[in-house]
Formats: C-alpha cells, sequence, structure tokens
C-alpha cells in the first residue's frame, strides 16, 4: 500500500514540475504574434519585390519601345 501512495504521490509532484517547466499561456500568445508579424512582414517585402520587377519590366518595354 505504501508502494502505491509513493507512485501516486510522485506522479503528482512529476505532473506538477512538468507544468510548471513549460512556457506559459501569455509567453505562447507573445510568440504567435511575433510569428504572425514576422509572416506578415514577409507577405509585405514579397510583394513589393514582386511590384518592383513589374516595374522593371514595364521600363525595360518602353525603353525597347523608344529604341525601335
Amino acid at each position: 500500500m505504501k508502494a502505491v501512495t509513493f507512485n501516486i504521490l510522485l506522479f503528482l509532484i512529476l505532473s506538477v514540475v512538468i507544468q510548471a517547466c513549460g512556457p506559459s499561456a501569455d509567453e505562447i500568445r507573445q510568440k504567435e504574434q511575433q510569428e504572425t508579424r514576422a509572416t506578415q512582414r514577409l507577405v509585405e517585402e514579397e510583394v513589393m519585390v514582386y511590384e518592383a520587377m513589374e516595374l522593371i519590366q514595364q521600363q525595360s518595354l518602353l525603353l525597347r519601345k523608344e529604341k525601335i
């Protein structure tokens, strides 16, 4: 009986320790917000690069037309 009680007590203590070692809900939320912001910045940068490439292509076509 002492062994069973000891095992249950040990399990409860380990459960509490494991939960206490993990990140808090606020930390998880902050990390998710940072990841969302980083993703948004990447998307914005990709759009800017695409628009710049489109502009360069248009200018190149205009220069070709002027040469002809």
